[in-house]
């Protein structure tokens, strides 16, 4: 009875007033009867007395507010309606017990039994009352709490930060003791936040592993059962519930309820409170937190999305600094190093690695790497295309996400330094309708995880990179053609020059023929009429130097000549020394000696002399550059010999130099069309190419080899004419010519000097020569007197040669055969042309005594 002590106190300081009243309303007088009862009663019953006159003056409210006052501190303890009334039943069966016996002794009690009663009611109505109208001023406060915690909530955008506010917001305004959010993530980890001690303290944290602190398993725990009910769960008395599984952090909990957080008709996490005290949670409470749950819920996906956008905002911006830098570069190598450096560093990707798919083989090519692949891939890494993540994508050309990649059966990680990947993103570069490549971005941190965001980021990225890689490879395309191009065009340019030198070296070697012829004839004739050795020594070397000119022109002729490639049989010896005359004076102001080992038996070989030249001039002309690049003198050693190769002999001729040699990465391309190594405007890069399809198209090879500092070697291999191979060949032996009889010889030439030496020889041998200066006066002399042998000039102002011979042709027809043509230019294609026309016998300036006395002999033998 203790519990309504304070009531009893408070009725005391009124037991006067209420003895008076009592003894009023019961109209009984100060008797030794009333006296005894009364004596009784303050005794047994003067505690119940003063209850039942607390109502009976209304003008005193005091004991009403100080019941009210008292019913309201016991709810506040914890004490609710049904708790107050059943004690208040109790004392007024014990009250109605005594007042019984009092009854009996003084039946005066029995008014006061019915004021107990009366006064018994008024005090469970007003603890209805004073607890209806706790609990309805509770509920407006918990609402009005709730509601500020759904604003606040509401009102959150970041979610990292959202659930520790959450758990903090929800303890510390609505008075729960423990309170923790569990939230399930895509890659299936779990986020929690707790707090203790009325929001004081709070714990935050993240589990990828299922058995963490705060493990969200349907079915395991009371967390577990509300996850797979999908309803809130409210256990009063845990240590009766078999379910409920102690948290490691928490001690001393009594009863718990979990409500679920839902999203999209599923739940994606739990909001548990738990209390120390049984039964502490009612339907009340289900109400708020469900509240506070749906506001959680629409907070965590607004919070998401939120942001999502200002991931994918700053994803984008990252993707558009990218992709803008990347565009810039114009060349393939430096376009992937630059984009996949700035992916690493803007993204923040633990590795990154850009492969482009071989044309040819079934492979993905390593272009560049950052982060972890990039101290782990050698250069020029290859996977194949039907393994790992990267293949199927390559294969497929859909992107591909994973944040678990030891559970996908794709995956495959052939570097094991380089630590264990947690989660892999690989995303196609299509162009031109295929998959030209493939990015790959990991994370080894297992805190790190991929989403839609990157997915998006990567993809926008790489259909920008893809573009730039196009781009890159149309300009280099462009860069290479219009390189071609212009190499085309300074070849165009060179052959116009080497055009234009070799009219020039043909007018030259004409003008220079005919005085030659004039000198080499004058010479010899003064060798037979001379008797004076010191004379005839003078005339020796004349005729010695005279010579070696007309070997040097020949040489010039044979470079400038634009003939057809018709196949002779070549003397390789013979070829090489003429070409060497040409190079001759450059050798010695270069300081290059020549050493010359030739076989003195080597082979003839089937082929066009001009164009082999062309190959000898190349080499010869590379190996001088080579010496002149680096040194001050050299040497150049040319060796002729001939070997077997398979049962067939062939010729070789190798060429060696003492220059800077071929780089060990530059010999496989030497040969290719434009591949050089010089300055612009050095070379065009046909060179050798030119010469090695030469060679080819003789039938042989052309080979290269440059052993570290030796400089290079180059060797010929052209195959041995053998009989079946040498038809056509003119091999009309030397013989004697016999004495020809006298003739009446004209000389037409435009050279006074070559008429003169002319009919010096020939009228020293007892023919009779009239000359003519040009073709006019011959052909005046030809109608007037009829000769044996008519000596003509092609070229000559006037009536040239050729005109002299169709007037002939046309007029005395019987002449033709007694008619000689001389040209010191046959490299003209008209005058090759004339002469394969006209079929007459012809001399070539500068000519011999000798080569005219056959000439002569022939036409006489044909008449």
């Amino acid at each position: 009875m203790t519990s309504l002590q304070d009531l009893v106190d408070l009725i005391q300081t009124h037991r006067e007033t209420i003895l008076q009243e009592w003894v009023q309303r019961t109209r009984v007088h100060e008797t030794d009867e009333f006296r005894q009862t009364r004596t009784f009663a303050a005794a047994r019953v003067d505690f119940f007395v003063r209850l039942q006159s607390i109502w009976a003056r209304p003008d005193d409210p005091a004991p009403r507010t100080a019941l009210d006052r008292w019913i309201r501190a016991r709810c506040t303890a914890g004490e609710n309606s049904d708790t107050l009334i059943r004690r208040c039943v109790t004392l007024r069966d014990a009250i109605c017990q005594v007042l019984g016996t009092a009854v009996e002794r003084a039946p005066q009690a029995t008014l006061l039994l019915d004021g107990v009663h009366h006064l018994f009611d008024e005090v469970e109505r007003m603890i209805y009352r004073v607890c209806q109208d706790l609990a309805m001023a509770r509920t407006v406060e918990q609402l009005r709490l709730a509601h500020e915690v759904s604003n606040e909530i509401l009102m959150a955008s970041d979610l990292e930060q959202l659930l520790p506010d959450v758990v903090r917001l929800i303890a510390s305004k609505l008075s729960y003791m423990v309170v923790s959010l569990s939230r399930i993530e895509d890659d299936g980890a779990v986020s929690w936040a707790w707090t203790g001690e009325y929001g004081k303290t709070v714990q935050v944290g993240r589990d990828r592993e299922k058995d963490g602190p705060f493990r969200l398993n349907a079915g395991e725990g009371i967390v577990g059962w509300a996850l797979e009910q999908g309803t809130t769960v409210i256990v009063p008395d845990v240590l009766q519930e078999p379910r409920y599984i102690p948290h490691p952090y928490i001690r001393g909990v009594r009863s718990e309820i979990a409500v679920p957080l839902r999203q999209g008709g599923r739940a994606i996490g739990i909001l548990d409170v738990e209390s120390r005290a049984v039964g502490a949670f009612d339907e009340h409470d289900r109400q708020i937190l469900e509240l506070l749950a749906s506001q959680i819920s629409i907070a965590l996906e607004k919070s998401r999305l939120f942001n999502i956008e200002r991931k994918k905002s700053e994803y984008l911006a990252l993707v558009n600094d990218v992709g803008r830098r990347a565009v810039g570069v114009l060349t393939v190598p430096e376009l992937c190093e630059q984009a996949t450096r700035l992916i690493h560093e803007r993204f923040a990707y633990s590795s990154v690695g850009l492969f482009l798919v071989d044309p040819i083989r079934p492979i993905l090519l390593l272009q560049c790497a950052a982060g972890a692949y990039e101290n782990l891939t050698p250069p020029g890494y290859e996977q194949p295309i039907d393994q790992g993540i990267l293949g199927h994508v390559a294969q497929t050309g859909q992107p591909f996400l994973t944040n678990a990649v030891q559970h996908d059966p794709y995956y495959y990680q052939p570097f094991q330094e380089m630590g264990a990947t947690q989660a892999e993103l690989c995303v196609p570069l299509w162009t031109g309708g295929r998959v030209i490549g493939v990015i790959d971005v990991q994370h080894t941190d297992t805190d790190r995880t991929f989403d839609e965001v990157d997915l998006l980021a990567m993809t926008a990225l790489a259909g920008q990179v893809a573009i730039a890689l196009d781009n890159a490879r149309l300009f280099q395309d462009l860069e290479r053609s219009v390189d071609q191009q212009t190499r085309l065009q300074e070849q165009l340019i060179h052959n116009e020059k080497i055009s234009t030198i070799g009219q020039l070296v043909a007018g030259v070697a004409h003008e220079l023929n005919n005085p030659l012829t004039s000198i080499i004839g004058y010479a010899d004739l003064s060798l037979q009429r001379s008797q004076d050795d010191q004379t005839r020594s003078y005339l020796n070397r004349i005729s010695k130097e005279s010579h070696r000119m007309v070997q040097i022109v020949k040489s010039l002729l044979a470079f400038a000549r634009k003939e057809q490639p018709q196949r002779t049989l070549v003397d390789l010896n013979t070829l090489i020394r003429d070409v060497l005359r040409l190079r001759a004076y450059n050798f010695r102001v270069s300081n290059i000696r020549l050493i010359e080992r030739y076989e003195p038996d080597l082979p003839l070989t089937l082929g066009n002399a001009n164009q082999l030249q062309q190959v000898i001039l190349n080499i010869i002309t590379n190996a001088e550059y080579a010496i002149r690049k680096v040194y001050s003198r050299g040497w150049i050693e040319i060796t002729t010999g001939c070997d077997t190769i398979q049962d067939d002999q062939v010729i070789r001729v190798r060429i060696r130099d003492s220059g800077t040699g071929i780089p060990e990465e530059h010999l496989p391309k030497i040969f290719d069309p434009f591949f050089t190594t010089k300055q612009a405007g050095e070379g065009t890069g046909l060179g050798l190419s030119i010469s090695s399809g030469i060679v080819r198209e003789h039938g042989g090879r052309l080979l290269a080899e440059s052993p570290p500092d030796e400089g290079a070697c180059f060797t010929i291999e052209l195959p041995v004419c053998t009989a079946e191979t040498s038809t056509g060949r003119d091999a009309r032996p030397a013989t004697a010519i016999a004495r020809l009889p006298l003739k009446r010889i004209l000389v037409i030439d435009d050279e006074r000097e070559i008429t003169d030496y002319l009919a010096q020889v020939l009228t020293a041998n007892g023919h009779t020569v009239e000359t003519a200066f040009d073709g006019e006066a011959g052909l005046r002399k030809l109608d007037q007197v009829s000769y044996d042998l008519i000596l003509s000039d092609i070229k000559m102002p006037g009536l040239s040669g050729r005109h002299l011979y169709n007037a002939v042709k046309t007029r005395q027809p019987h002449l033709l055969s007694r008619l000689i043509l001389m040209t010191g230019d046959l490299t003209s294609p008209d005058t090759q042309q004339f002469l394969k026309t006209a079929r007459v016998p012809y001399l070539t300036k500068p000519f011999t005594v000798h080569e005219l006395e056959q000439v002569m002999a022939a036409v006489s033998e044909g008449q």
